[in-house]
This record gives structure tokens, C-alpha cells and sequence, in this order.
């Protein structure tokens, strides 16, 4: 069980067997009445941003997730495709989970996956990857800066 005082930025938190990550918060203190908390959170699911209030000292539940080691074997029609490291199970995970983070990928890299109830919810990337340069436009006299 979490509590109101455990609240930081990027907190996980299941509100309605929703998972939300704090994104913002702010413990309020008001002359009269008691404290409470006002919080940002995101949807995990869907990616929406809703606000919520919290009474002080009011308990939650923590999310049951965990993170899977990966590796990505390659993108087809339907999303991309990964392979769990442990029982070796391939699945899809769709474009709207990755964002931009599907463009970093490479065919063997290996990774690890936040998962929530079996499902895909987040990617975190190795710390630099090495990519190759296939197009660039050619330079063109004066187009330069100097300082």
C-alpha cells in the first residue's frame, strides 16, 4: 500500500485497476480544513494526462508490473515484434506503445519491457545506440554558420 506522503514524480500508483504515473504534485496546506494532495497523472494505458485530488494520508495500491528482459527481433505490418529471453515466447507489440522510441530500435538488440497484466506498456532503451548514416543532404556553399 502507498500512501499520500510516498508521492514523487514518476511514482506508480493504481487508482480503478488503472495503472497512473505521477507526473506532477503538490501537498497543499489551506488555513482551515485539512491537507491534501493535488496530483498530475498519466494513464499508462492510454497515454492520457487527468488530474486528481488526494486527502492526506489516503492509501492506494501499488501496480502490479514487472519488467521482462527482451530482444527485438524485427518490425512487420502489424508493430514489432520481441522475443521474451526466459521462455523464449514471441509477441507484438504495437507502434502506439513504442512512440519514437521505435526508431532507435536494432534487429537483435536486447532490452528491457514494463509490463502490466501481460501487456506492453513501456520500453527502456540500452544507454547509446550505434546507428548507421544512409542519407544526408549534400552541403551547400554558404550554408554554414560561424560564429
Amino acid at each position: 500500500m502507498l500512501s499520500t506522503t510516498d508521492f514523487r514524480r514518476g511514482l506508480k500508483i493504481e487508482l480503478d485497476n488503472i495503472p497512473y504515473e505521477i507526473v506532477d504534485f503538490q501537498h497543499v496546506k489551506p488555513g482551515k480544513g485539512g491537507a491534501f494532495v493535488r496530483t498530475k497523472l498519466r494513464n499508462m494505458l492510454n497515454g492520457r494526462v487527468v488530474e486528481n485530488t488526494f486527502r492526506s494520508g489516503e492509501k492506494m495500491e501499488k501496480p502490479d508490473m514487472e519488467t521482462r528482459a527482451m530482444q527485438f527481433l524485427y518490425k512487420d505490418g502489424s508493430g514489432f515484434v520481441f522475443m521474451d529471453m526466459e521462455n523464449y515466447e514471441q509477441f507484438s507489440v504495437g507502434d502506439d506503445v513504442l512512440g519514437q522510441k521505435g526508431g532507435y530500435l536494432v534487429d537483435g538488440m536486447e532490452l528491457t519491457m514494463l509490463m502490466y497484466r501481460g501487456k506492453a506498456l513501456d520500453v527502456d532503451l540500452p544507454a547509446s545506440v550505434v546507428l548507421q548514416i544512409t542519407h544526408t543532404e549534400p552541403g551547400v556553399k554558404g550554408d554554414t554558420v560561424s560564429g
